[in-house]
């Protein structure tokens, strides 16, 4: 029962959007939009808070930031916002969350819709509005909601990232807190995958004992994700 666990978890976590991921369909669908402008500086913008306060991302630098550009009308943006609530507690069990920060970003035309979905939602993380429309073309937002991933020293690691309700997230942000960006952690674990199909177990040098490291810590919650995610599925057929 424990390796059929695995072997279903492990599956899952290489699912995407239904479809199984080999080697070609990473090389074709993620490695390109994976590695577009990676080491670049996210173009400096100001936001407002809930309180009116003005934000900027360099607050943030010294953390890794997970990045939510969403918008009121964007009925999938606001669905996920229970998918990065779970995924934010998996982090706090993995020991990353002080890490990682979390941020949304509202570029919708009316802060009134903001404010009564965040009083409605709260989505977790830090919450704010943009009033820039530059924003679409300086950080390439086309469509919503567009999830990116910036260092800690405010520089691209993914310009679209999986969405929190993908399951090749939660390695990509813990891969991310070690320096290693998305395009890599993609294909780490699907050499991982791979070889436990075979083997029943992940590689014996320091990527496969990094690997089981990270994924015996957050079996468990991820189990209990994937229960979650098709509960809710069902529940809305």
């Amino acid at each position: 029962m424990k390796l059929l666990c695995t072997l279903l978890l492990n599956f899952a976590c290489l699912l995407s959007y239904g479809q199984e991921v080999d080697s070609s369909w990473i090389a074709s669908n993620r490695f390109p939009r994976y590695t577009k402008d990676t080491g670049r500086v996210l173009p400096s913008l100001t936001f407002t808070d809930e309180k009116g306060n003005k934000r900027t991302l360099e607050e943030f630098r010294g953390k890794i930031l997970y990045i939510d550009v969403w918008a009121t009308n964007c009925a999938p943006c606001i669905i996920l916002f229970s998918h990065a609530e779970q995924l934010k507690k998996r982090m706090q069990v993995a020991g990353i969350d002080s890490n990682i920060q979390f941020i949304n970003i509202c570029i919708d035309e009316s802060p009134t819709k903001w404010k009564k979905i965040l009083k409605k939602y709260q989505p977790a993380g830090i919450n704010v509005y943009c009033t820039d429309s530059s924003i679409n073309q300086l950080w390439d937002i086309d469509p919503v909601p567009r999830y990116l991933l910036v260092d800690a020293t405010g520089k691209i690691m993914c310009y679209n990232l999986a969405r929190p309700d993908d399951g090749s997230i939660d390695f990509a942000l813990y891969a991310a807190t070690k320096g290693i960006k998305p395009a890599e952690s993609v294909w780490i674990e699907y050499r991982q995958f791979q070889y436990y199909r075979i083997h029943k177990r992940y590689t014996d040098d320091e990527e496969g004992k990094d690997y089981t490291r990270w994924y015996q810590s957050i079996k468990n919650e991820l189990i209990e994700y994937f229960k979650w995610k098709q509960a809710r599925i069902i529940n809305s057929k």
